[in-house]
């Protein structure tokens, strides 16, 4: 068979090391461009953002739930719809006025980020939760009845669960992020739980 030569383990470590700075420089860029179009189109790149995350949170959904089907695409669209028409420019709209409202947070640990969090989880949640339900369920063609039935059976427990999430990520979010990254930090985690909220949402109905 054929004998590789000596030096070559140390041509491999090169090649690799190589390989590693160019991956390195390439998420650099890209994350140093997301950053100048952020600063440029701050609201349409948060909306692109979202419909991005949260339509790919759907598909995971989606890919768990094994649909023998296949890709239920209204489906998906309607939460590409969620993430760039409600749920960017409800959070981008949300951070601002909290800015205006309370003091920064100087660390994670401080009085200030007990304050954002708060009023992020305890007031704002149940809100946004409860039009989260109503928004998707009318983009599903349901009847006032229905939706109301949903918020009935899923609300509470959803936002239990939301809790569990939200909490910690909100408490993150307000007292590390920056104040222009806030929406896409929000929108990582919006991944996850999405996978969550599209399996409530998308539920049978029992018979």
């Amino acid at each position: 068979g054929a004998v590789l030569p000596r030096h070559a383990p140390a041509t491999l470590r090169h090649r690799a090391a190589g390989a590693a700075r160019r991956l390195r420089c390439d998420i650099g860029g890209a994350l140093a461009a997301y950053q100048a179009l952020l600063e440029a189109y701050p609201l349409p790149v948060k909306c692109a953002t979202a419909g991005a995350i949260i339509g790919a949170g759907d598909l995971a959904a989606q890919l768990i739930e094994r649909n023998p089907d296949g890709v239920d695409v209204p489906r998906y669209l309607r939460f590409v719809v969620f993430g760039v028409v409600l749920q960017a420019p409800w959070n981008a709209a949300f951070f601002r006025l909290v800015d205006s409202l309370l003091p920064p947070a100087p660390s994670f640990l401080s009085v200030e980020t007990l304050q954002r969090t708060f009023v992020d989880q305890g007031l704002q949640a149940p809100v946004f939760t409860a039009v989260v339900f109503i928004f998707l369920g009318l983009l599903e063609g349901l009847s006032p009845g229905e939706v109301r039935g949903r918020l009935e059976r899923d609300l509470w427990p959803t936002l239990k669960a939301n809790w569990v999430v939200f909490v910690p990520a909100a408490a993150v979010n307000q007292s590390l992020v920056p104040q222009d990254l806030r929406v896409a930090f929000i929108n990582v985690v919006f991944f996850m739980w999405t996978v969550y909220l599209s399996t409530v949402v998308n539920r049978k109905e029992p018979s």
